[in-house]
């Protein structure tokens, strides 16, 4: 005799069929089975009794009936908790609940290799080998085959597994469990795929279901068209064809119930639209015609993923199956800024408006230029929206009330950029309007600074700054270098008529860099324009001198002829007359 554990089905009076783990003692005379009753602690602690085993008594042990009664019920007495068990309890729960771990047991069967056993009547404790169900290592596909000849209209279901045919008429067939469907048939054990066993039972005593001729449209309609969609199909008298409609990425601009402007991304194949996160992975429609045929295609779920990561990719955020927002909530038009900053992303998509409000949204340009003059700057902006030229001034009080939203000559909205609200207000603050231009005293210089930082390839003659070579050849080896700094920004000043301030601390030679100044400026006063970095005078600038009107130096009494004894000894070549008054 030898003692091994078996997995027994066996059929509960009121909770239907479940599994259960016994020891038994084999005969090796007629291979005959005694149970012997559960397996006990001392063959649990078995160093031959596995892992799996013990996972499936753990499985099995999850829908006992104390353990159902602990999750259903508020019973204390298994015997009360079935006396008292409701119809709708046992099929709304416990029997999904016993039908999930009925998958798990199977699974878990598969992989230790345990015996599997009918027993029929809880009674006896002979099992005989006729009783042995063979789980199949593969689940069984379900078929449906549909004929329409002069007959009419007829169905059956057929089920395979591997190359095996299996048959379900005039079998004693064992329904495990629903959904999935897992019958035992010839004494085999299947799970039959995507399929429920309701659907097989009317099969186990008819070879075909027959629809009546009255009822074939709507049959055709209601159930054929729907079964091809769902499950694997054989059709004979009807017409199934495969098509390749045209394909179309469509993004939408809408509203939201909040309010909230967001893309709506559709797939469009032919005329059908297809939301994106549709679990349909293939179409299909009836032509009623003679035969009756079916049409369908499958979706592109590869180009529809690559649609949706490249929007992702440029800051696009997806909400629900297809609802595309600007990933910033606090700016509400920021989607419309989005849309007219990636219009190249937009070519690979049909797009379309369907808001209240028409918004602009297309491409725009900026051009400015900046006109330098001895006191100030004029400031030309224009923009460039579609067929429109809008002086930018005309955006002064958008921008300093912070309205984003402005109304086109064709009624259209065009959204002013947020960067616009910080990077020119400051310029409309400060500056005045002069027509469609914007006049800047020279002291806003760093306003205008702004507006050319971007433009790499401008270089106003205002932002040029003089070579060190300009200083005169005598004060190289003298002055220092924060004071050729000094010398450096003096200049720089005086080049583009700004006014400046030297505020060193005493003795750091201020008298110096200001004798430099004027030194170099009359030195060089028949020159048309200084000499920049990258720059080379032209053989045709005129080196004439020119009559330059005298600088003033007003300093006090004390420091006269401090001053006229420096601009001796570090530009002579300077005339100076002395003008000394009475207090």
């Amino acid at each position: 005799m030898i003692n091994e554990s078996i997995l027994v089905l066996y059929k509960h009076r009121q909770l239907g069929w479940r599994f259960n783990l016994y020891l038994v003692e084999k005969s090796e005379e007629d291979n005959t089975l005694r149970i012997l009753g559960p397996p006990g602690q001392e063959f649990i602690s078995r160093k031959d009794f596995s892992a799996d085993e013990r996972n499936l008594l753990r499985l099995m042990e999850e829908t006992s009936d104390k353990a159902l009664m602990k999750k259903y019920s508020k019973e204390k007495v298994v015997v009360d908790f079935l006396k008292n068990l409701k119809e709708e309890t046992l099929e709304k729960f416990i029997r999904p609940a016993i039908e999930i771990f009925a998958v798990l047991i199977i699974e878990s069967a598969k992989k230790t290799g345990i015996s599997l056993y009918l027993r029929e009547d809880m009674k006896r404790t002979i099992l005989f080998p006729e009783q042995q169900i063979h789980i199949l290592p593969e689940n069984t596909q379900c078929l449906f085959n549909f004929v329409r000849d002069e007959a009419g209209l007829r169905y059956f279901i057929s089920l395979t597994n591997g190359s095996t045919e299996v048959s379900l008429k005039d079998k004693p067939d064992i329904i495990i469990a629903n959904k999935p469907a897992i019958i035992v048939s010839d004494n085999m054990l299947h799970i039959v795929n995507d399929i429920e066993s309701k659907r097989l039972i009317p099969f186990f005593t008819k070879d075909f279901i027959t629809v009546p001729a009255a009822m074939e449209q709507k049959y055709m309609q209601d159930f054929v068209l729907k079964t091809f969609l769902q499950y694997r199909t054989k059709m004979q008298g009807i017409e199934v064809f495969h098509t390749n409609p045209e394909k179309q990425a469509v993004l939408s601009l809408e509203e939201d119930f909040n309010n909230r402007l967001h893309l709506s991304l559709v797939f469009v194949y032919g005329n059908n639209p297809i939301n994106p996160g549709s679990k349909k992975t293939m179409i299909a429609w009836l032509e009623e015609t003679n035969p009756f045929q079916i049409n369908y295609y499958e979706r592109d779920l590869k180009w529809e993923k690559v649609h949706v990561d490249y929007l992702q990719a440029t800051g696009l955020k997806l909400e629900g199956d297809n609802r595309l927002y600007e990933a910033r909530k606090e700016n509400p038009l920021g989607l419309i800024e989005w849309i007219n900053s990636h219009q190249q992303v937009l070519e690979h998509f049909v797009f379309q408006q369907n808001t209240d409000k028409i918004y602009y949204t297309k491409e725009f340009e900026v051009r400015s230029v900046v006109n330098d003059t001895i006191d100030w700057f004029d400031v030309n902006i224009e923009v460039l929206v579609g067929d429109y030229v809008i002086p930018f001034i005309r955006f002064r009080k958008h921008i300093l009330t912070g309205v984003k939203e402005y109304v086109l000559p064709d009624h259209s909205i065009f959204v002013l950029p947020e960067e616009w609200f910080e990077k020119y207000q400051e310029l409309f603050l400060h500056g005045e309007k002069e027509g469609d231009s914007i006049r800047l005293k020279k002291m806003h210089f760093s306003l205008v600074d702004k507006l050319f930082k971007e433009k790499e390839d401008e270089n106003p003659e205002w932002k040029k700054r003089p070579l060190e070579a300009s200083i005169p050849s005598n004060l190289v080896p003298i002055l220092r270098p924060y004071q050729k700094e000094g010398f450096y920004w003096l200049l720089y000043l005086y080049h583009n008529n700004f006014g400046g301030c030297l505020a060193d601390d005493m003795g750091l030679g201020k008298t110096l860099q200001t004798i430099a100044l004027l030194n170099f400026i009359y030195a060089n006063a028949g020159k048309k324009k200084l000499v920049h970095p990258g720059e080379q005078l032209s053989l045709f600038d005129d080196d004439s001198p020119s009559q330059l009107s005298a600088s003033l130096i007003v300093v006090p009494t004390s420091l006269l002829h401090n001053w006229q004894n420096e601009i001796r000894r570090f530009a002579p070549n300077l005339k100076v007359y002395l003008y000394a008054g009475n207090m």
